[in-house]
């Protein structure tokens, strides 16, 4: 488990995910990948306005994919639930968000993915200084991640065998952010279905100490996420699903956040680095 977030930066390991699919970096963003190798206009290259050659990397998409956010347990299982409480004392309590995905797309191998989950202050109001996760920030180790492969995790997982993962944390008072990675070798990776949901992770919040501002509503947003199966990245945008609440029972902190249904449509792409989307 990882805890203290900040510690750790998320980018190279994704970066280096990248080096093993045989693709290339760029700083700080990393172009979209080329569908076919080989010089423009070329036999067998990708020639705007013609089909691209098949790539087996990509599996065979039928549906959108979806984002899900819960506390408690997955979204859809017994337990699972929109929002917790925080009191903002010592309580010895730990609250668990789990995320979940459907890729809608049938994979060979799943290599690896990556998450950006935002913190929203409700509107009108600033963020409290208990969220700031950094190393250096006020709550270093009030937030605890588990990703490997593990045989309590209440769904299904998209890897059989521990890889490489890694977050990277942000505050500011208006919004505050946790990026995280994890990936496979292409050796331990294994097929997964697009209709299966699986659970990319648990973020353990710890109460321990006392946290002045940690009773305020607070929005948490599964903003995107981005995947692969060992050749072009695939981007999952946020939902309707993709949102969980902290002191606001009836959602109120998340109504500037709302996303369209449908909005989850996947399409191919490469992560940027992280100072954008």
């Amino acid at each position: 488990m990882m805890r203290g977030a900040g510690a750790v930066p998320v980018w190279p390991v994704l970066a280096g995910l990248v080096v093993l699919m045989g693709g290339t970096v760029t700083t700080p963003a990393v172009s979209p990948p080329r569908a076919v190798e080989g010089e423009a206009g070329s036999a067998g290259a990708m020639v705007v306005g013609e089909a691209a050659a098949f790539d087996s990397t990509a599996g065979d998409s039928f549906a959108a994919p979806h984002l899900f956010l819960a506390w408690g347990a997955p979204r859809g299982l017994p337990g699972g639930r929109g929002d917790a409480t925080f009191a903002g004392r010592d309580t010895g309590e730990v609250d668990t968000l789990y995320l979940s995905f459907e890729t809608g797309r049938d994979l060979p191998r799943f290599r690896g993915i990556s998450a950006l989950i935002t913190f929203h202050p409700e509107p009108g109001e600033t963020l409290a200084s208990c969220w700031d996760h950094r190393a250096t920030g006020a709550n270093p180790t009030g937030l605890g991640i588990q990703m490997d492969p593990a045989g309590d995790f209440p769904c299904a997982q998209p890897w059989v065998w521990p890889g490489a993962g890694a977050t990277a944390c942000d505050y500011e008072p208006g919004a505050g952010s946790l990026r995280l990675g994890y990936s496979v070798s292409a050796t331990s990776a294994v097929p997964i279905s697009g209709s299966t949901r699986y659970c990319l992770a648990r973020l353990l919040f710890f109460h321990g100490h006392r946290l002045p501002g940690a009773d305020r509503p607070v929005c948490v947003e599964w903003t995107e996420a981005h995947y692969s199966g060992g050749g072009a990245w695939f981007s999952i945008a946020g939902g309707p699903d993709c949102f969980a609440t902290v002191n606001s029972p009836g959602g109120s902190a998340c109504a500037s956040c709302s996303r369209p249904a449908g909005s989850g449509v996947g399409r191919a792409a490469r992560p940027t680095g992280p100072s954008g989307r």
